[in-house]
């Protein structure tokens, strides 16, 4: 009894270690050397029977090549690998790896990119009996990517971008997971979260925690139409692992305003009041915590580099106001209105906000279509209409609006502060069915609408000295919504001549222009 328990205790160590042993073997390379020597007994009954068919579990890229899965079995001594490739449809014998082996990697086609391989297998027994050929499996070779930038944009925000690390360029999109440790991320399990992206290499993450670390990671893929007839998502490696702390403190929103004067005109009557338009708004917004840039007699060229310059370094927390005073001009029916550069080159309200909306966060456009009544268009054929003007103006911001990303379609809701929760919000001297005008006081002349928008922000025209009291400010909070700022000017304005209505979109906006 002693010298069989002997015996079966040191039977069952060897089968263990051998198990452990097989259990710790990892991916290896598929040998094209000789095939591992059989015994062959024809005597033998087990060498007569037969191989079950081999089953390949997974195929996924790795680094050094594809891997081939298949699930463990005590019975192989070897597979035979066959692989098929979509240039040439043959199916071709490419080497064989151990029994033993779960995970094979094929490092023949480690650096052909974007091509798809079929593979199969051929079991053989330790008699030398081998299985019929096993299930095909198709993958597609894709090259992994790398991130080139990865940051906290704000306490809820990271934003990623990535690009690939060979001259591959045909991915379908890309996989961005992301969770709030490690093992949440290898496992998929808790705070883990994924995003599929298509026609872009960068994302911004957003409703993320304050001052918490996320771990990142990317994967690109391609989708095809593999042998098998089937559709596949077919998966890169991932990228390293990036680690991101989000801010832990509230950002600060900055303020900046660009005020345009166009007044000297080449080949239209010159207009007094923009210089001292701008300089009076200038003055009045810098005591609303704006840094301000004042430009004078400008082109419409010289538009878009100073909108460019002024605003290059805004961010999704920043508010940026947009000011012009001069001339205009609309087409023949009215649609479209354009500010006109001095040198009469036209600016489209659609170039305008389509420049404008590629500002993150907020913009607030105000503009004084302060004309002298002249027909400046006439040479293009276009008949001149101040009101048409205004009222095209409006329409193409609205049509142009759009809502920042965490506060979708709201004016009210005020998630992301008071004077940041929707993209632009539209002010501007008259509307339809009149003119706009200049008047002078004190020998000063100035837009009729620029002078009541300064003036009801509780300063004077044009020095901009601030009195402490806010007009405008109906309910006394020391906030100028677009509401409260369109009811004064357009109450002021209609009563200094009658002939005068100030507009604005959106209409009755809780959105706020200016803040003590």
């Amino acid at each position: 009894m002693k010298k069989r328990s002997k015996m079966v205790i040191w039977i069952l160590s060897v089968l263990t270690a051998m198990m452990l042993t097989a259990m710790t073997v990892n991916a290896e390379e598929i040998h094209t050397g000789k095939t591992p020597e059989v015994t062959i007994s024809k005597g033998d009954e087990q060498s007569k029977a037969s191989v079950a068919k081999p089953k390949i579990k997974t195929i996924y890229n790795g680094n050094d090549g594809i891997h081939i899965m298949v699930n463990r079995r005590s019975d192989v001594c070897y597979y035979d690998v066959y692989r098929r490739c979509s240039d040439d449809n043959v199916n071709r014998y490419i080497g064989w790896a151990y029994g033993t082996c779960t995970d094979m990697v094929d490092t023949s086609v480690k650096t052909k990119w974007g091509k798809a391989y079929t593979y199969s297998l051929v079991a053989y027994n330790y008699y030398g009996s081998h299985s019929y050929t096993g299930n095909k499996v198709a993958y597609v070779r894709v090259p992994p990517v790398k991130f080139s930038a990865a940051k906290a944009e704000s306490n809820t925000k990271i934003k990623l971008q990535w690009k690939s690390t060979q001259s591959y360029k045909n991915f379908s999109g890309y996989e961005v997971q992301y969770a709030k440790s490690k093992s949440n991320l290898s496992n998929k399990t808790g705070s883990y979260r994924a995003k599929t992206i298509t026609g872009s290499t960068s994302k911004t993450l957003t409703g993320l925690s304050k001052g918490t670390t996320y771990y990142i990671r990317v994967r690109a893929f391609k989708k095809c139409k593999l042998s098998t007839g089937k559709w596949k998502k077919c998966y890169s490696t991932y990228t390293k692992i990036a680690k991101i702390k989000t801010k832990s403190g509230s950002t600060a929103t900055k303020y900046r305003a660009l005020l345009i004067g166009n007044g000297d005109y080449y080949y239209a009557n010159s207009l007094s009041g923009p210089r001292n338009d701008v300089k009076a708004s200038a003055n009045m917004l810098s005591k609303y915590h704006y840094t301000c840039t004042k430009k004078n007699n400008l082109t419409k060229s010289q538009i878009l580099s100073a909108i460019r310059s002024a605003f290059g370094g805004a961010s999704s927390n920043d508010v940026s106001l947009f000011y012009y005073s001069g001339h205009g001009s609309n087409n023949y029916s009215g649609s479209m209105g354009y500010l006109v550069g001095v040198d009469s080159s036209y600016l489209s309200m659609s170039e305008l906000a389509s420049a404008l909306k590629k500002i993150p966060g907020r913009v607030i456009v105000v503009l004084d279509s302060c004309f002298s009544g002249n027909a400046i268009s006439k040479d293009a054929g276009m008949e001149y209409s101040p009101e048409k003007f205004d009222r095209a103006a409006v329409d193409a911001f609205a049509a142009a609006d759009t809502s920042i990303e965490t506060n979708p379609g709201s004016d009210t809701a005020l998630k992301n502060g008071e004077l940041r929760n929707s993209k632009f919000l539209v002010l501007a001297g008259g509307q339809k069915g009149e003119v706009t005008y200049d008047v002078s006081q004190n020998g000063t002349f100035g837009g009729l609408f620029t002078r009541y928008f300064v003036q009801g922000a509780g300063c004077s025209f044009p020095g901009g000295n601030y009195s402490g009291y806010i007009p405008s400010d109906s309910n006394y909070d020391k906030k100028v919504t677009l509401k409260e700022m369109y009811n004064y000017t357009r109450r002021n304005v209609l009563a200094y001549n009658g002939r005068q209505h100030v507009t604005c979109y959106p209409s009755g906006s809780s959105g706020v222009v200016l803040k003590k």
